[in-house]
């Protein structure tokens, strides 16, 4: 899993050397856009910050403005290495599952347009033009220099933070040493937990309730438990000892970041850009995550953005506010006749659950005790699918990797809780009664 998890943003590089990498930087420029390397950049960073599958992200300064930039550069042969597998896994597809054939070519048609960086590019300017003035207090876009965007360069701004898993460990280390132990010590016990199945997963309101007790725990430590308790501090500088030894500063435990609320910002966001703007990153996972130094979060990566149309839009939103309000028969009928799911049997019950699934929630009641792989083959055994409908995938996916994060923290997420308000706002904006 670790492994899985640095592939995220950690992958060896494809370039021999870092010299490699700007070399064939300054061959792009050149050849794709006529601008000479020196022209552009002042200064260039060698050690990439970032490598992906795909490509790599380097930190330099523009020369005209002075600004820091990151640099995203598209490594060489990528596209026809990629072609060559995703033809390997749709012919296994066709032979072993071919009900999926036709979400699988969805997948494919959306990972292709990852390997053209100006479509990259315009992309991320669509969804920053669509999303900040919205929603800059809390989170951060960076912005493409287009007038330097190619098919191989991406140039846009940098985001100074650092990657969300890792802020969040960090903070909580502080935590786990005021109890006196180490994070590995607390990793270690909720592994325990989950292995004897005694571990249970939070709810938004649980752990918004939860971290406000742990916001007044650290702040009456400070105050009064610790042994070097903030009574004890002004004490001492209410004493002639100020005078001889200088005073003594005041301790304020910093807060752990609220993960509920960070997940709950993270939902409503990606709702914003689904139901409102209809174009949506398809690919949130936590690599594509960062926690600025201002403490916004920052939301990079758009090369799998996928576009809804007005219609479809209509649809989901309707199915998500259906899951709100816990319609089973509308979910039923929204999930055969208006998304367009087709399968063998048409069972109805199947339906509801793989609607509640994909789009919603993967709770007890929903998978049974099951996991996701045996989930997903227990509804197939049950009946079997015809047809996926690939307008609704990306946006299911979304839905699923959301959820897969809050897991991952311990948060048990419902998708409708998040999306919901935006559903509807969406519907209401546009005077459809429902």
């Amino acid at each position: 899993m670790k492994w899985l998890k640095d592939t995220q943003d950690n992958v060896p590089s494809d370039f021999r050397s870092n010299a490699e990498a700007k070399e064939y930087t300054k061959r792009m420029l050149l050849e794709e856009q006529g601008l000479l390397f020196e022209d552009v950049f002042s200064s260039w960073e060698d050690e990439p910050i970032g490598v992906a599958s795909i490509g790599q992200v380097h930190r330099a300064t523009l020369r005209r403005t002075g600004q820091v930039v990151a640099v995203k550069i598209l490594c060489p042969g990528m596209e026809t290495k990629f072609r060559s597998d995703i033809r390997t896994l749709k012919s296994f597809c066709q032979l072993a599952m071919p009900q999926h054939v036709s979400a699988f070519a969805e997948i494919e048609k959306q990972f292709c347009t990852e390997f053209d960086y100006t479509k990259e590019a315009e992309n991320l300017n669509i969804i920053y033009e669509a999303i900040m003035p919205k929603w800059s207090h809390a989170v951060a876009i960076p912005k493409p220099h287009m007038e330097l965007c190619s098919r191989h360069v991406l140039v846009m701004e940098h985001l100074d933070g650092v990657k969300l898993v890792d802020g969040i460990r960090r903070q909580y280390r502080k935590l786990a040493a005021l109890q006196g132990k180490s994070l590995e010590d607390l990793e270690a016990e909720r592994r325990r937990f989950i292995e004897e199945g005694k571990f249970k997963f939070k709810s938004l309101d649980e752990n918004r309730a939860e971290s406000v007790a742990t916001a007044w725990w650290l702040y009456l430590n400070d105050l009064l438990l610790a042994p070097d308790s903030n009574v004890l501090r002004f004490a001492y500088n209410c004493s002639v000892l100020r005078w001889w030894y200088g005073p003594c500063e005041y301790k304020r435990t910093e807060v752990p970041v609220d993960l509920g609320h960070l997940l709950e910002l993270l939902g409503r966001v990606h709702g914003c850009q689904i139901f409102e703007h209809g174009r949506f990153n398809g690919d949130p996972h936590p690599g594509n995550i960062l926690l600025l130094s201002d403490g916004r979060l920052g939301l990079i990566d758009y090369g799998q953005v996928k576009t809804m149309s007005f219609q479809n839009r209509v649809k989901y939103a309707k199915l998500i506010v259906a899951h709100r309000r816990g319609d089973k028969k509308e979910i039923i009928r929204l999930h055969f006749d208006e998304l367009g799911t087709v399968t063998r049997k048409r069972d109805t019950e199947v339906g509801y659950l793989m609607s509640c699934f994909y789009n919603d929630r993967d709770t007890e009641d929903v998978c049974g005790g099951r996991n996701i792989v045996s989930f997903v083959d227990w509804m197939e055994k049950m009946d079997p699918m015809v047809h996926l409908p690939e307008d609704f995938l990306f946006a299911s996916r979304v839905s699923i990797m959301l959820r897969g994060m809050g897991k991952a923290f311990g948060l048990q997420l419902r998708m409708s809780q998040l999306w919901e308000p935006e559903a509807a706002a969406f519907l209401k904006a546009h005077d459809i009664d429902y």
